[in-house]
């Protein structure tokens, strides 16, 4: 696959040849001709990549509600850009609205109190997406232990 981040475009030059030559026309030969070809590769719009595969982050038992979980980040890969890209928490990974999301750090927090004796591991999904692309967005897997 072509990639228009790594290259924009692609140059080559082909040659055709016409192998049979009816001998009444041998003197007018060569009988090839070669053409320069550039190929220039369209930008698609990708979506936002996570800066790391994995995100498992430790919070203490009973810590109040506000308190720091960890970061998420992401890159517009078309730009290389962070500044474009907003964050949530997909609900249905945290039924229970356990944690909040700034929107526009990452910044993961609690939003209540947290039991261990409960529930000591919470998955949650943050969905990372492009300002002003809803279309394009891309989910990843938190793991928060307590």
């Amino acid at each position: 696959p072509v990639d228009y981040e790594s290259r924009s475009s692609y140059s080559f030059s082909v040659e055709v040849l016409n192998p049979i030559v009816d001998p009444r026309f041998l003197r007018r030969g060569p009988f090839k001709d070669r053409a320069s070809i550039r190929v220039a590769v369209l930008d698609a719009d990708e979506p936002p990549r996570f800066s790391r595969s994995r995100y498992h982050m430790d919070v203490s038992e009973n810590c109040p509600p506000a308190c720091t979980v960890g970061r998420v980040s992401a890159v517009d890969p078309d730009t290389g850009l962070t500044n474009n890209i907003r964050f949530s928490i997909d609900p249905q990974s945290d039924p229970e609205a356990l944690f909040r999301i700034s929107s526009e750090t990452g910044l993961i927090t609690t939003a209540m109190e947290l039991d261990r004796e409960r529930e000591h591991w919470h998955n949650i999904t943050v969905i990372a997406t492009q300002r002003g692309q809803r279309s394009l967005f891309v989910h990843h897997f938190v793991l928060c232990r307590h």
